[in-house]
């Protein structure tokens, strides 16, 4: 089969056989049913935040970003990062 990408000679269906047809197909369904699964896991996501907020009055925004920062574990990055945007801001935005 023919390589596709950048600087990668052109993608030929007609070149497809019918094993090469088959892999993509079965390729793509796996693909379909990890982004049914990744859809699922966002709306679990959107209704926990959305259950603080009416519980606790805690901002969606808010309740997502504690839960990406403890996932990735980067609270430290994030927490240096935005002391150096918070010292730009002051010093040469503001």
């Amino acid at each position: 089969m023919a390589n596709v990408g950048h600087n990668q000679p052109n993608f030929s269906v007609n070149s497809l056989s019918d094993t090469d047809r088959k892999n993509i197909k079965k390729s793509i369904s796996i693909m379909v049913d990890s982004l049914t699964q990744i859809a699922a896991q966002q709306d679990l996501i959107k209704g926990e935040a959305e259950a603080l907020y009416a519980s606790l009055g805690m901002p969606a925004k808010l309740a997502k970003k504690l839960a990406r920062a403890k996932f990735k574990a980067s609270f430290d990055t994030e927490s240096e990062e935005f002391r150096v945007f918070e010292t730009m801001f002051e010093t040469v935005v503001k």
